[in-house]
């Protein structure tokens, strides 16, 4: 009798235990509807967008981290029940059992809306703007519908010519979500099975990111004069500075920020005065020159300090200046390529 008994209670514990557990499969959603019971037809899926957190202006030259939030819009467009399928399964597993299995469906279904392993990746289109950290990639993670991300992090520099003006980058949002799911019943009325399935889909999102570059002063060389520059003496190196930017830049001094043998500095700075958009003015440095100077070019590199249209003091040092220097004269090349400018000595 004691055998029995145990031999009974065994057998009721593998029971629930048969009865209480699952299968999970992997389909997508046209197998789901041929293989298995579906009791609710879901539509809907996330919908990423994104928005600058924080500064969403900057000056040219300026290398800044953009911060962005990922929100998910995403929706449940309609959500059917199968009353067919509700119908064979009350009559085959009872109502008890098909309810517990379209309760679970009905949760799961829901999930159509989540964004899963989202990845973000940033590009500067047509925007005068170099991506420079982590390749413009970021991993998100998972959004649930209705929730933001913390700020992303994005290194991005602004280009020392750039035009002032409105630029849209672009955020591309990768993911994958659940398109459907449904649990299917077999087995006994009375310890039914509950299998469960799902089928997910790849989706992609872009987002536009409006920044906008200031309004500010930006120099350029237009003509550069190293006549007087010789071996063993002193001499003034003469150079033309135009404003080419959108604002005023206020008693502005123009300055020798670094030099090198053979000069010495005498005179390293000159004052420009007010210089209007479309302005020039010339400065006058003085210098001296070994007297054991070989004769070809080399760099002096420059700045310009000035005082903004609210009187905030100013410094471009990101002239992007070039001259070519000849016995007799240095003419300035417009097709910039070094930050210094190459002054030839007799």
């Amino acid at each position: 009798m004691k055998y029995l008994i145990i031999l009974i209670a065994l057998a009721l514990l593998t029971s629930t235990m048969i009865a209480a557990s699952t299968e999970s499969s992997q389909f997508n959603k046209y197998d789901i509807g041929k293989l298995v019971h579906d009791y609710y037809d879901v539509k809907g899926h996330p919908y990423l967008t994104a928005s600058i957190y924080g500064s969403d202006t900057f000056q040219r030259g300026e290398e800044v981290t953009l911060h962005v939030m990922i929100t998910n819009e995403g929706e449940i467009l309609s959500f059917e029940a199968n009353e067919d399928e509700f119908k064979e399964d009350r009559d085959i597993y009872g109502v008890i059992n098909t309810e517990a299995a379209a309760a679970r469906e009905y949760e799961m279904d829901r999930e159509v809306t989540t964004a899963l392993s989202i990845t973000a990746h940033l590009s500067a289109g047509n925007a005068p703007v170099d991506i420079t950290g982590g390749g413009g990639t970021a991993l998100v993670g998972t959004l649930v519908a209705g929730t933001s991300s913390g700020p992303i992090d994005f290194k991005i520099k602004i280009n020392d010519d750039a035009p002032a003006g409105t630029y849209k980058l672009i955020l591309n949002t990768t993911y994958r979500y659940q398109e459907d799911s449904a649990v299917d019943l077999e087995g006994n009325r009375s310890n039914p099975i509950q299998n469960t399935y799902f089928s997910y889909k790849n989706a992609k999102d872009t987002s536009t990111l409006t920044i906008k570059v200031k309004e500010q002063p930006l120099f350029k060389v237009v003509k550069v004069d190293t006549r007087e520059l010789m071996a063993g003496s002193e001499g003034i190196l003469s150079i033309t500075f135009k404003n080419i930017g959108e604002k005023i830049a206020r008693d502005a001094i123009a300055r020798i920020s670094n030099v090198q043998y053979p000069f010495t500095l005498i005179d390293s700075e000159s004052f420009l005065g007010n210089l209007n958009p479309g302005d020039t003015a010339e400065a006058k440095l003085k210098v001296s020159i070994d007297k054991d100077a070989i004769e070809k070019n080399y760099g002096i590199k420059l700045e310009i300090e000035y005082k903004d249209e609210h009187g905030y003091t100013r410094t471009d040092s990101n002239l992007i200046l070039a001259a070519v220097g000849t016995h007799n004269s240095s003419t300035y090349n417009n097709n910039n390529i070094s930050s210094a400018i190459p002054v030839y000595i007799k």
